[in-house]
């Protein structure tokens, strides 16, 4: 059903601006979808789109759109899927929003009493300030684990 009826946005999902256009066609479509398993469907594909493009802002909206209506672990999912996006492929200023998203994420684990999400969440954003060439802001980062 999900393929068929966004046909048209998912047939363009191989280049990176076609596949930014799917996930945003989705995640306005998931917001009105009456059918639960559709809309988790349409944010789960968005969630992958954002992935595979690398944009953490997409990966976010994806999983706090999904928290909104389903009960999961929505810390661990958005730590797995960043943790997901391939950071050698990322340019500075994508290394930068994953970096940035990355220590959003660890404070709210921090507050959620979750260290575990918290620290690894501070991984991810030292090594993508390191992909974006901002040493500083890693160096700043591993300060606060200690």
């Amino acid at each position: 059903m999900l393929k068929e009826r966004f046909r048209e946005p998912l047939s363009h999902a191989d280049t990176s601006t076609g596949a930014l256009q799917a996930a945003a066609i989705l995640l306005e479509a998931a917001a009105s979808e009456d059918d639960p398993a559709l809309r988790w469907l349409m944010l789960d594909e968005a969630r992958e789109l954002g992935i595979s493009t690398g944009q953490a802002v997409i990966v976010n909206r994806a999983v706090t759109s999904a928290s909104a209506f389903y009960d999961f672990d929505a810390l661990a999912t958005e730590l797995r899927s960043l943790g997901d996006i391939p950071l050698r492929a990322l340019d500075p200023a994508r290394a930068t929003r994953l970096a940035e998203a990355a220590e959003t994420m660890a404070s709210r684990a921090d507050t959620d009493s979750r260290p575990d999400v918290a620290a690894a969440a501070r991984r991810l954003a030292v090594n993508a300030w390191q992909r974006s060439g901002n040493l500083d802001a890693a160096r700043r980062v591993l300060q606060q684990e200690h």
